[in-house]
Parts: structure tokens; sequence; C-alpha cells
């Protein structure tokens, strides 16, 4: 009791007000003001949380439930090598959520009013995923991405998934009611599948049984699935 700290080399440090250490469950539960971090970099802050070692062979996983509405900040491990001059740091991601589990530091699962912010974009949904490793994440129901770099975009889905490569977001995919509105075009469709370079949408495919719906300013088209090519930010 009392400015608690825990350590465990090469895997987690916790601090906190309060701990209590469970021996036979190799279970710890951190309460009040609970900080941890892990060796990637990442650090999840929350008033609770519980920690389950790695301890075969009671488990052969560590995993870290924090609840009551956690901040996490999550480090993406080829994004903290692939930092490049001059360039918005991608590798890191900011997640808030109701409750936040951190399974062996490589897999993030965020549930209740998820909001994720990166350099690049920022999003809201009911539950997201979230691969360390490679930098991607899926939104679940009432999904929002909006762009951030360049000429700012919105997409709307009911389930969405973003992809990087070198930190950059290079591919975000929406499914069903899928909606994606600039300055230049508004799509809409069951599916809609985004190709982003430098944070600038540069192609767009859209298709689904609903068939595809393209609004810009000098044009609507509708069709059973609609590719659109937007060079320098311009509708083709």
């Amino acid at each position: 009791v009392g400015s608690v700290r825990y350590a465990e080399p090469s895997r987690a440090r916790l601090t906190s007000d309060r701990l209590t250490y469970y021996l036979r469950e190799e279970r710890i539960v951190p309460e009040g003001n609970v900080v941890a971090t892990f060796p990637s970099g990442t650090t999840f802050r929350g008033p609770s949380a519980e920690y389950l070692r790695n301890v075969p062979p009671i488990r052969t996983f560590s995993r870290l439930t924090a609840t009551g509405r956690p901040t996490v900040r999550a480090v993406g491990a080829a994004g903290a090598r692939n930092t490049r001059p001059g360039r918005p740091d991608t590798s890191v991601t900011t997640i808030t959520a109701n409750t936040v589990v951190n399974d062996d530091e490589r897999f993030v699962y965020a549930g209740g009013a998820v909001n994720i912010v990166r350099a690049d974009v920022t999003a809201d949904a009911d539950s997201a995923t979230f691969d360390q490793e490679s930098e991607q994440a899926r939104l679940l129901r009432n999904a929002v991405i909006r762009g951030r770099s360049g000429r700012p975009f919105t997409l709307t889905g009911a389930l969405v998934d973003l992809f990087t490569r070198d930190r950059d977001l290079t591919r975000v995919k929406a499914q069903g009611t899928a909606r994606v509105v600039s300055e230049e075009l508004d799509l809409k469709s069951d599916t809609i599948d985004l190709r982003l370079a430098d944070g600038l949408v540069e192609r767009a495919w859209a298709w689904g049984p609903s068939r595809a719906v393209a609004t810009s300013p000098d044009r609507d088209v509708v069709a059973d699935s609609i590719e659109a090519w937007l060079p320098r930010q311009k509708v083709r």
C-alpha cells in the first residue's frame, strides 16, 4: 500500500497506489493511478487493472486487462525502427476505451466507446483490435475514420480495417453501409476500399449488392462497381 512499484525484468513494470499479488494464481491487481510500462515503450494508464503473469505451467502468456476507461500509448515495433526525418511519428497510436486488454504485448483489444488517435488519422468505434507488430487495426460497429493528413476525408462503415506499411497508412477498407466523403468525392456502397499515399487518397473501389454511387462536383455515377482515381486529388 502506498506508491507501489512492481517490476519483471524484460516483461513489465507497474506502479500504483495499492497492489495485491495472488501467488497461487500468479495474478496481480494494481489499483489507483495505475501505470504499466512494457519493453517496447507501450504504456497503460488507468484507475485499475489485472495482470496475469506468464508462469508455466499456470499459463504460457501474459495479459493485462485495464478497466475504468484507461488510455494506452501503443508503440508499433516496425514503426519504432523506421522513424524518418521530417515525417509525423505514426509509430505511436493512442487508444482510449472503457476496457482494454493487452495479450503478450502484441494484440490489443478495446471495448466501449473506443477512440484511436494517430498522427495521420483518428477513429471511433464501439470496439476495436490492434496488432502492435503489423500496426493493423480493425474497428467494429459504428466505425468512423477521419484522415488528418493533406486533404481530410471521413469514412464510415459497420466494419473497418486499417493497414500500414513502414508506419504510413496505405489502405482503409470499410464494409457494411460504407461511405467516404472528401472535398472531391462522395462515394457510397456495401464495401469501399481506399488506397492512400502520403496521407492522400489515390484510388477508391466501391461495390456490393446495393450498387455503388459516386458524386463529385461535376458528375454523378451509379454502377454495380466503381473505381475512382484521384491523382493530385482530382477525380477520374
